[in-house]
């Protein structure tokens, strides 16, 4: 007998994102406006999938994906394009810039790139979980639960301690914080200057 299995997950800036998994092992993908993309993937390949929310793309956005294997790529004319390289995590700003943490381990995690039109640069530091604010620059939570930001060349540590953390296309940053709470750990946003606490518990977070 067939069976499928529903969820629903957030993409930044996309909520509502159905995965439909078959017995036949296909993944699709419905977004918002009813359109419909296919993984070529089963349910254990995919680890995380992010996308791009640039003013040159359509309003659904680009998907960009991560499998459990570290390949990562990126919806292309219909189809997946594979880009060189490994991760374990994914952040697109939407201004479109592409920041991955990698699989090569270095103080603080694994290490931190972006992407330069056609591979993957190395910055410096190290990092666990990404996300990238509109103007391009990543904010990244490490694996002591440091957060910091990119300023310039160089990192900014800002107070607080976080699990994850998500960027919406307005700047609004998000975290879950270390906090254990019913449903996981607390949820703050950044005020300017500090975290401020709301009501609930996450695991991760994604900001619309």
């Amino acid at each position: 007998m067939r069976r499928a299995v529903f969820f629903t997950v957030a993409f930044w800036g996309l909520i509502g994102i159905l995965f439909t998994f078959s017995a036949r092992s296909e993944m699709v993908i419905t977004l918002k406006n009813g359109q419909q993309v296919r993984l070529p993937y089963t349910r254990n390949d995919v680890a995380r999938i992010d996308y791009t929310d640039s003013s040159a793309v359509a309003a659904d956005g680009i998907p960009w994906v991560v499998n459990s294997n570290g390949h990562i790529f990126r919806r292309a004319g219909g189809s997946w394009q594979q880009l060189p390289g490994l991760a374990k995590d994914i952040g697109i700003g939407a201004g479109g810039s592409a920041w991955v943490i990698g699989t090569d381990p270095c103080p603080g995690g694994f290490g931190i790139y972006f992407w330069n039109g056609t591979n993957w640069s190395r910055v410096d530091g190290g990092a666990a979980r990404i996300a990238v604010a509109p103007d391009g620059n990543p904010w990244v939570v490490n694996a002591f639960g440091n957060i910091f930001r990119r300023a310039g060349s160089g990192w900014q540590q800002l107070p607080g301690l976080a699990k994850d953390i998500g960027i919406g296309p307005n700047g609004s940053v998000w975290i879950t914080g270390t906090d254990p709470v019913p449903g996981g750990f607390g949820i703050y946003f950044w005020n300017g200057s500090d975290w401020s606490r709301v009501d609930g518990g996450g695991v991760s977070i994604s900001v619309q």
